[in-house]
């Protein structure tokens, strides 16, 4: 398969953003189509039986939320319905009851007796802070609220109640028993594999989904929002320079959706409160199934670095992790032995090296591009055509080579200017004088003619000198 590669635009060149799965949504609702008034502007709240039993009147919204966890290929799906009671005179009147609702995954209905459907009710009145837009009904598409109880069912399925993994998750129903209310998420390949990103001051971003909600409203087509929760991941690399680099780069992971919120949910003990049944047994399940994906820099490249065999031995180093805190820390080193190869000007791998890493030839300069390449696995299985890579690239400028006859950082000079000849002067010691005549008798004369000779030997050199120095 011809897998195409994803750039990121200009504005967005040190970041990128893996999506290995995309979602479709369905919202039908019978109720929407049967009020013919559609700016819904008189109370739709308050309307009694007739309206229930002939019109199928179930004013439902709610959410679809999946968080996958990436060991194992697993997943955690919660299922919530928001039902505002009607009211029928003095009494405030459920719509839907725990037996109406059916729940459907990978299109097959999930036994209700086998799982368990927690309900609870909650007013707009009690304790609004706490409530996100969904539950407090500001996210919507019609104007009016409910005024009375408000009815809250939830179900919190795992991959292994399901018996399948993420990757074979396929699609999410919740229904109503008479069909009158049909929420759908269907969930699909991207079938995208090659990512390239560029680092700008030795950084990148890279983004994944771990988490993704779906909100419905009440009326047909109604999806009022689809949200995705990212960890994210940033890589920054150490600068390459003619000196030997073993540490290559640190990474560090974090959630968009903060994790440890959920805790706070244990702790409340109002089961009139709908976030003690939800949020603690999601969150719990999160907890206990916590994880990141393996993913990492598996090995570089590089014109500089093209005759080397080591470019995969890149050892990986935990610093902190982001269960026990609030980031995950990575690093990243490459000890390998190395050297320059003078005959194809590359590094090279060398065992009988005493330096080791990643240098930059000390005759080399100008623009050094490098490319990291960062895989995800997608998929908890051994088949590497599912990897997803990200090709990282980076570039450093080195402004002078350490080496050069004129611009390196040690330059050599070499004068090609004519040698001059000193002129010698020759000296005798009186007392070697001396010495010399006593053991060897020698005519005086002989010593005033070498003070002759040696006398026109230095007029001869100053006239030459003199001579060499007039211009013509």
């Amino acid at each position: 398969m011809n897998n195409p590669v994803v750039e990121n635009t200009t504005a967005q060149i040190n970041k990128t953003t893996i999506e290995p799965y995309h979602f479709i949504t369905k919202k039908i609702s019978k109720w929407s189509n049967a009020i013919k008034d559609q700016d819904y502007k008189f109370d739709i709240y308050k309307f009694g039986d007739y309206y229930v039993n002939n019109l199928g009147y179930q004013i439902l919204r709610g959410r679809i939320d999946v968080r996958r966890f990436f060991n194992n290929d697993a997943f955690v799906v919660a299922f919530v319905i928001i039902a505002p009671r009607i009211q029928d005179k003095e009494k405030w009147e459920k719509t839907i009851n725990k037996d109406d609702i059916i729940i459907s995954v990978n299109n097959k209905i999930i036994d209700n007796k086998a799982v368990k459907i927690q309900h609870a009710e909650y007013t707009l009145d009690y304790r609004p802070d706490t409530l996100d837009t969904l539950f407090n009904f500001q996210k919507t598409s019609i104007s009016r609220k409910p005024e009375g109880p408000i009815d809250v069912y939830s179900v919190v399925l795992t991959s292994q109640q399901l018996g399948i993994k993420f990757s074979e998750l396929n699609s999410l129903i919740m229904q109503s028993s008479d069909n009158a209310e049909i929420w759908e998420v269907k969930k699909s390949d991207n079938k995208i594999f090659n990512y390239r990103v560029s680092a700008i001051d030795d950084k990148v971003k890279i983004k994944i989904p771990e988490r993704y909600q779906f909100d419905f409203g009440e009326l047909n087509n109604d999806t009022l929002s689809t949200d995705k929760f990212y960890i994210n991941t940033e890589i920054s690399l150490k600068k390459l320079s003619h000196k030997n680099l073993n540490h290559l780069a640190t990474s560090k992971s974090w959630l968009e959706d903060d994790v440890h919120k959920y805790k706070g949910a244990n702790e409340l003990e109002d089961e009139y409160f709908w976030p003690h049944f939800w949020l603690s047994n999601y969150g719990t399940q999160f907890l206990k199934n916590s994880s990141l994906p393996d993913y990492g820099i598996k090995n570089f490249d590089g014109p500089v670095w093209s005759n080397l065999t080591t470019k995969s031995n890149i050892n990986k180093k935990i610093q902190h992790n982001l269960y026990s805190g609030s980031e995950d820390v990575v690093e990243y080193y490459y000890n390998a032995p190395t050297r320059y190869d003078y005959s194809t000007k590359t590094i090279i791998d060398d065992s009988d090296s005493d330096t080791n890493g990643l240098f930059i030839p000390y005759s080399q300069a100008g623009e050094i591009k490098t490319s990291y390449n960062w895989f995800f696995k997608n998929k908890y299985n051994n088949n590497d055509a599912d990897l997803i890579k990200v090709q990282i690239l980076n570039k450093n400028l080195i402004d002078k080579p350490i080496l050069d006859f004129v611009n390196g950082q040690i330059s050599l000079s070499i004068s090609d200017s004519p040698i001059e000849p000193k002129l010698l002067r020759y000296s005798l010691d009186t007392k070697q004088i001396e010495t010399y005549i006593k053991m060897n008798p020698v005519d005086p004369s002989y010593f005033e003619k070498f003070r002759k000779i040696a006398k026109n030997t230095e007029k001869e050199a100053k006239n030459e000198e003199k001579n060499s120095n007039t211009i013509s």
